[in-house]
């Protein structure tokens, strides 16, 4: 019985970890995005 809670608290964990990863790579890449356009503006500004 305890031996299968731990399984089922690791694969919580590991289901979380893998969620909080998907989120950063996904603001990441938000912010990645955004400051694309923010270059764009100022060349655009520049030009």
């Amino acid at each position: 019985m305890i031996r299968a809670y731990g399984k089922i608290k690791l694969n919580r964990r590991g289901k979380s970890l893998s969620h909080v990863v998907f989120l950063v790579s996904i603001l990441w890449k938000v912010k990645a995005t955004a400051r694309v356009r923010k270059a764009q503006q100022w060349l655009a500004l520049c030009s």
